[in-house]
């Protein structure tokens, strides 16, 4: 169970940072207009609805761990720069790193949904993955805008909620490299 809790930590904080922060972030951190709270709302759960069907097909060609790997690195690496384009106040640099964000979330989550059933054996997969889940949303999810907040009142920094996605990121990323996943159907 703390492989699944491990496994979605990184998922959660940074879909939470995506999905329920940043739009408050940027009106009430960044004093931005609502319409560009606006449009990062709709632009990256689009960009996520649209590549998480292609990267779960994607992952049962190559393996799934590649992927995950890649997400989990990737948007560790990335997501300073992309909170520093975020907070730049530039509508067109918000929607760039929105853009990059939402596509890295994409990645894991593709191969995410299957990989975190396959954690867990199937006499007990229901009641397990259930609590692993939820604790992991409910600990780590959940509290990522107030701890984002948080963050930013202790730093005076706003690129702060950044240092709590790449925490996650090193967490899951470990955790990544001691599952053994590749449950690849490489059959044409």
């Amino acid at each position: 169970m703390l492989t699944g809790i491990g496994f979605t930590i990184f998922w959660t904080v940074s879909y939470y940072g995506l999905l329920t922060f940043i739009p408050s972030y940027l009106t009430g951190v960044l004093g931005l207009p609502n319409n560009v709270s606006l449009i990062a709302k709709i632009i990256a759960p689009l960009i996520i609805l649209f590549f998480v069907p292609i990267f779960g097909y994607i992952s049962d060609r190559v393996g799934r761990k590649p992927l995950l790997l890649t997400s989990s690195i990737s948007l560790g690496i990335l997501i300073y720069p992309l909170f520093q384009m975020i907070a730049s106040g530039n509508s067109v640099l918000i929607v760039i790193a929105m853009i990059i964000y939402a596509l890295l979330i994409a990645i894991y989550s593709g191969p995410g949904v299957a990989t975190v059933v396959e954690i867990f054996p199937v006499k007990v997969r229901h009641s397990t993955l259930s609590f692993s889940y939820n604790v992991a949303v409910a600990c780590f999810g959940g509290t990522a805008p107030f701890i984002s907040t948080y963050l930013i009142q202790k730093t005076n920094m706003s690129i702060a909620p950044s240092f709590y996605i790449i925490f996650s990121a090193i967490i899951t990323t470990i955790v990544l490299y001691n599952m053994k996943i590749d449950h690849s159907s490489k059959e044409d």
